[in-house]
């Protein structure tokens, strides 16, 4: 009977014949996009320009972020908790890592692929000892776990040099140990006790909350504690104490007057140096910003951020009566101390958070403090005024968000704090989303212009998640072109190197178009894990086409589609607005030669100007419909020849014929169709139903085919409703006028449910029959299209040629579980076959026309182990992708006629370290500072103290040591700060060498004095002879004139 059925809605053949054989449906895991579970903390490095995302638990990972589509992936080896901090080390080609449980991680970054760039790179240098040379040891290597490291006793806080083989450990217990990362062992010759071990008692021991390390001189390390904050000098072996305590009438970061009348000594939260290490930053919970020298611990300024001096004592105010109003102030989240420039003594200080509650705006609040006064002529009052007399500024993020942590983006130079000459900053936000604000102009940066899909997919809340096949030739112009101006921010995440992979140059492309809760649209090429030939993504700003803020009117985007052919994008809003964008240079760029508004109606806006004036080609508004709806955006689809449907909540249907643009159609399901005397209907209308006054358009589609006793192939657009009807509109050419005009044709009822897929193909080949511009040419030289519908609803398939309802048909039992969505899909060379999913997550492959089931399987079983909440957002492609999104607004592709690759097969392939990289020396003090005195060491004397002697320290497990090779026994070693004997001991070697230096400004002294007396004996010499010689001169006058 099917196949009678078949003949009669004119389908000859078994169209999917060679798809019968279930060896042909093997799981490819072709790509995933975005992070897996919620943002922890972040981090950059400029050696290698890379970035680094953490996640939350449970199955915690690094994502490590490179060229455009350089992406790996790194899993925590405790499951069960979370990432709290990440840093990079050994020049950045090491990460070391430390989760909420307190177990640190130390990872391998290099892989077989970078030692064969670094030995590319050592022969073109002509280099003999190449490993040698880069510092490399032998064996290939991939990005491993080198080693895992429980600390004796729960870590608080942790500093990590971009360069050093050693990072330090603040404990709970208040203690500070070592940690030797290339030997993977403590230091158990050095340990920094608790300084406050003798004030309190052993149960309420204050633990460590920052450690810092000097930016210049290795000799001292920066500890804040809740009662202070403790500067430690490992020459020395103690610490000195800077203390912050407010006396009564002293303001501090307290809001209002009642508090100012106690003596209070408020608790730090954390500390950290100026880029020079001149000075020292204490934060604490009242809002205070205290400053102190960091050479003695002195106090020399305070501020919140927006008053100065709060710790100088004022004359106390009167009691007040009390407005019944607290006021609070927030937490300061995060803080960092940058510099304006190359120069490390002009500098500003970055703060998120530590404002009143709801005075300050979101975002990180800047404070410029500017030049640095010389140290030798500046007094107290001079300090004070220098860290009070700035004003702050806000750089201004996503709204309603605080930012919790700013990872600041350095334009060359790992040191100095990570602060050196910054180009951006990215945040962290409290909803666990980014964004990224150009510094110093506080410009938010494109994330599609900048980062790979996954991190842009970060910038902002994700919502719906669209696809869409787009042909391959017009997605390769789909590349934007912006405006080249001054002091335009560079990319900075470039690093690594993606893996090379097949092409398939006859293929669409499959693309996604991810909607954001800000307004933005970004799409990109999810590929077919092939290589991937335009790898950037496109961003669209619909607020500011639109001109309303989606925040503040609580605007959002319900529907999108984009045509296959001309890229023209279709944007829905819950207002019922709908933007359209097409591919073009922007036209406004310059105001003197910009067109004026089009006229387009009362319901269609001409929007061009609105065009991104940083964007040169792109995709640029074209028009903005507003039917003046109180009714959402469900559906939307573009076609490419010129024609967009849009759908409504309320049962409305329009369509937009862009040659004007103007509206052609108006019509509601829930009324009837607008042209009721056209209208031939099969079925009576349900109007009767109670559920018909809740009908809405379901889904949508345009075709080029012949209808059921028509003559001539047309234009055709169907429609299904949430109760069932397909209705079908043919769109012939209105005269006069090159627009066309739409009449209704049909509808056909075949089940109660909501009709999800519309698909029209060929009866004689089971292609689409969508709407081309090469069917719409054929129009015109009369050539006959035959073709059908692919009607799918919750409990039905039918095929049919409307307006009849002859055809094939399969209709579910009440027992079967519901489809949700479908599509007909293409196996070159094998034919077409309908897939479908249902409410129980099983995709199935069913024949056409007999509509026989040949395949399935279970989405929701391993390997994809798909959540069934999220089984609504699948979609389905044409080439037999399936694109789904998890909850964690993880977007992955599989493809169901694969090899059985796995997802991270590319991954491994990657190469994310380049070891002819290297980052800048560690920088040390100042030949001022040396010459005055200033105690430091060097890093092989560091070296000594925390792991003794080199014979005692092990072997180097991983060649990543940056300390020069141990000197043979007996030898002699210089070093910058005098000389030390086989034998003799590392304090008394650090004694003879201040005794060194001692004499040796005690010769420059003498030198000096032995200078000045010189230069006042030649004074007294020239002053003799001007004298004599005047003398002189004088008588050879009177003789010349008397005798």
């Amino acid at each position: 009977m099917d196949y009678i059925r078949a003949k009669q809605i004119g389908i000859q053949y078994d169209l999917s014949d060679l798809l019968s054989n279930d060896d042909l449906y093997i799981i490819d895991e072709s790509c995933s996009y975005g992070v897996q579970n919620p943002l922890t903390t972040l981090t950059y490095t400029p050696t290698q320009s890379l970035l680094v995302l953490a996640t939350h638990g449970p199955n915690a990972q690094l994502h490590l972020f490179g060229q455009p589509r350089t992406h790996i992936t790194l899993p925590l080896p405790n499951t069960k908790t979370a990432i709290r901090s990440v840093h990079f080390c050994l020049d950045s080609r090491a990460l070391f890592v430390l989760d909420t449980s307190g177990e640190l991680s130390l990872w391998g970054l290099e892989t077989e692929m970078g030692e064969a760039i670094a030995e590319a790179a050592a022969q073109q240098a002509g280099q003999t000892n190449k490993r040698a040379s880069l510092g490399l040891s032998g064996g290939a290597k991939r990005p491993k776990l080198w080693c895992s490291y429980s600390p004796p006793g729960k870590v608080t806080a942790i500093e990590v040099d971009p360069v050093l083989d050693y990072c330090f450990l603040g404990l709970e217990s208040g203690e500070v140990v070592a940690y030797d990362l290339t030997r993977e062992r403590f230091c158990e010759r050095w340990r920094m006790l608790n300084p406050f071990a003798d004030r309190v008692m052993k149960s309420k021991l204050p633990k460590a909350e920052s450690v810092k390390l000097h930016p210049r001189n290795m000799d001292l390390l920066l500890v804040a504690y809740e009662l202070g904050v403790v500067v430690w000098s490992f020459q020395k072996g103690k610490v000195v104490e800077c203390e912050y305590e407010l006396l009564p009438g002293a303001q501090g970061g307290d809001v209002g007057v009642e508090g100012v009348r106690e003596r209070r000594k408020p608790r730090c939260q954390k500390a950290l140096w100026s880029p020079s290490g001149q000075f020292i930053c204490a934060v604490y919970e009242d809002g205070s910003i205290v400053f102190f020298r960091g050479s003695d611990g002195v106090l020399v300024g305070s501020r919140t951020l927006k008053e100065g001096n709060i710790h100088v004592q004022k004359p106390l105010p009167p009691y007040a009566t009390g407005s019944g109003i607290i006021q609070v102030r927030d937490p300061i989240w995060d803080i960092k101390w940058v510099t304006n420039g190359p120069n490390v003594d002009d500098t500003s200080l970055l703060v998120s958070g530590g404002d009143v509650v709801g005075e300050g705006k979101d975002g990180i609040t800047v404070i410029n403090f500017g030049a640095t006064p010389v140290a030798l002529t500046a007094g107290p009052q001079v300090w004070a005024d220098y860290f009070a007399r700035a004003k702050p500024r806000t750089l201004v993020t996503p709204v309603g968000t605080p930012v919790v942590e700013m990872c600041v983006i350095p334009r060359g130079s790992p040191h100095y704090g990570g602060g050196l000459d910054p180009v951006a900053v990215v945040c962290l936000l409290a909803n666990g989303t980014l964004a990224t604000v150009a510094y110093p102009n506080g410009e938010t940066v494109r994330a599609a212009e900048y980062y790979h899909p996954s991190v842009a997919m970060m910038h902002g809340q994700i919502g719906e998640v669209y696809s869409r096949v787009i042909e391959r030739n017009q997605w390769l112009k789909m590349k934007e072109a912006f405006v080249e101006r001054p002091g335009k921010l560079a990319p900075f995440v470039v690093g690594g190197a993606d893996v090379k992979r097949s092409m398939r140059r006859d293929e669409d492309r499959l693309v996604a178009m991810a909607a954001f809760r800000d307004g933005k649209v970004r799409i990109w090429d999810l590929g077919h894990g092939d290589e991937i030939e335009n790898p950037g993504v496109i961003e669209v700003d619909v607020e500011r086409v639109v001109g309303k803020d989606f925040f503040q009117t609580g605007l959002g985007i319900t529907a999108i589609d984009m045509a296959s052919g001309t890229g023209e994008l279709v944007v829905g809003l819950n207002s019922g607005e709908v933007a359209v964008f097409k591919w073009g240079k922007n036209r406004y760029l310059d105001p003197a030669t910009a067109p004026e508004p089009m006229e387009m109606g009362d319901l269609v806006k001409d929007v061009a100007f609105r065009a991104d004036p940083e964007l040169a080609v792109g995709l640029m508004p074209v028009c903005l419909v507003d039917e003046k709806r109180v009714s959402r955006v469900v559906k939307v689809r573009s076609s490419d020849v010129g024609f967009i449907g849009i759908a409504y909540e309320d049962g409305g249907i329009s369509i937009l014929d862009m040659r004007g643009p103007h509206i052609i159609y108006h019509s509601s399901v829930r009324e009837g169709p607008a042209d009721k005397g056209k209208r031939i209907s099969v079925f009576k209308p349900h109007s009767s139903s109670p559920d018909a006054s809740a009908e809405f358009i379901t889904s949508m589609e345009f075709s080029i085919m012949l209808l059921e006793e028509s003559e001539f192939t047309s234009l055709n657009f169907h429609y299904g409703t949430s109760l069932g009807k397909t209705h079908t509109v043919t769109l012939l050419p209105a005269q006069p006028g090159p627009c066309f005009a739409a009449t209704y044709v049909s509808s056909l009822s075949s089940s109660a449910s909501p009709v999800h897929s519309i698909l029209p193909i060929e009866s004689n080949r089971g292609l689409p029959s969508l709407a081309t511009h090469m069917g719409l040419a054929a129009l015109s030289e009369g050539r006959k299209h035959h073709g059908v519908l692919v009607s799918v609803s919750a409990t039905e398939i039918r095929l049919f040629r409307p307006p009849a309802t002859k055809g094939t048909k399969l209709s579910l039992s009440s027992k079967d579980s519901r489809f949700i969505t479908a599509q007909t899909a293409i196996h070159r060379g094998h034919g077409t076959v309908l897939l479908t999913i249902n409410t129980a997550g099983i995709i199935a492959a069913y024949t056409l026309p007999n509509l026989k089931e040949i395949w399935k399987t279970d989405l929701t079983a391993a390997p994809l182990n798909y959540h069934p909440a999220h089984l609504s957002e699948i979609k389905i492609s044409p080439s037999g992708d399936i694109i789904g999104k998890t909850e964690n607004n993880r977007v992955f592709v599989v493809n169901l006629w694969g090899t059985g690759l796995v997802l991270d097969r590319d991954e491994r392939a990657a190469v994310m370290i380049n070891p002819t990289l290297r980052g800048p020396n560690r920088p040390t003090i100042t030949n001022v500072a040396w010459i005055t005195g200033t105690a430091h060491i060097t890093t092989e004397q560091l070296a000594l103290i925390l792991s003794g002697p080199p014979e005692e320290r092990g072997p180097i497990k991983h060649g990543y040591a940056l300390l020069p090779p141990p000197p043979p026994p007996g030898a002699m070693r210089r070093t910058d700060i005098g000389s030390q004997q086989e034998g003799e001991g590392l304090w008394a070697s650090m004694s003879k060498a201040l005794d060194e230096r001692t004499k040796a400004l005690d010769n420059v002294g003498e030198s000096m004095n032995r200078l000045g007396d010189s230069v006042a004996g030649f004074g007294n010499e020239v002053d003799k002879f001007v004298k004599g010689s005047t003398r002189k001169a004088g008588w050879g006058l009177l003789k010349s004139k008397f005798f």
